[in-house]
């Protein structure tokens, strides 16, 4: 289309959309610095300025992912990393990242990893001993 507006753009500056790469990025930040306490879409929403549907689209569509598959994978994440660095019992490690209880945090480890919490734990912590 020849008057599409393109030649327009250096002269009005950024598109709108040109931000929402950076916003979504802020707001995986958000959640990676949160996730220890419970929190929701809204919230995830809220801490970017912009209304659930928008950011939950905007999300899925920068990140490749939705805001809480993201959230479940960087509670997983934090999980893992207690369970080969500390001696906490796994409930303790469940609240400390945000997964409630230790039943929740096997549920998911089953789920997702198809090992239990401590079977993980034993195995990672030969797997680091003998690097």
């Amino acid at each position: 289309m020849p008057f599409s507006g393109r030649w327009l753009a250096p002269l009005l500056g950024d598109a709108p959309n040109a931000n929402i790469a950076s916003t979504m990025k802020d707001a995986a930040r958000w959640i990676e610095e949160n996730c220890a306490r419970p929190i929701t879409a809204h919230d995830m929403a809220r801490s970017v300025s912009m209304g659930d549907r928008t950011f939950l689209r905007h999300f899925k569509a920068e990140i490749g992912m939705p805001p809480s598959e993201y959230l479940l994978r960087v509670r997983l994440d934090i999980a893992c990393r207690l369970l080969i660095t500390t001696t906490l019992p796994i409930d303790k490690i469940a609240r400390r990242c945000g997964m409630g209880n230790g039943i929740r945090l096997a549920k998911i480890f089953k789920r997702r990893l198809a090992v239990s919490a401590s079977d993980y734990r034993a195995f990672a912590r030969t797997e680091f001993d003998n690097q």
